[in-house]
């Protein structure tokens, strides 16, 4: 999970450059598309080094637990609705 947070990290950096080889406008997009992801799993400020400093690991795990229970309901709720 921390790996993974670090990828969305470095991917939401103001002027990370990719490794690819995408446009400015490409990379914008891509951003984009990562700020929506993570709204729509409930993330509405990703938790960071920079943010949380030396609280890094303990927001981090916060943040996967507020994202897992939401899921959790959410995937109940569908079960729900399926038997009904």
């Amino acid at each position: 999970m921390v790996m993974l947070a670090e990828k969305v990290r470095l991917r939401l950096l103001p002027g990370s450059s990719s490794q690819s080889s995408y446009g400015d406008d490409e990379e914008m997009d891509s951003k984009e598309e990562m700020k929506d992801w993570l709204l729509s799993v409930g993330i509405i400020s990703p938790v960071t080094k920079e943010s949380a400093g030396a609280m890094y690991h303990q927001q981090l795990s916060c943040q996967v637990k507020s994202v897992s229970l939401t899921l959790c309901v959410f995937l109940m709720a569908n079960c729900l609705i399926r038997e009904i």
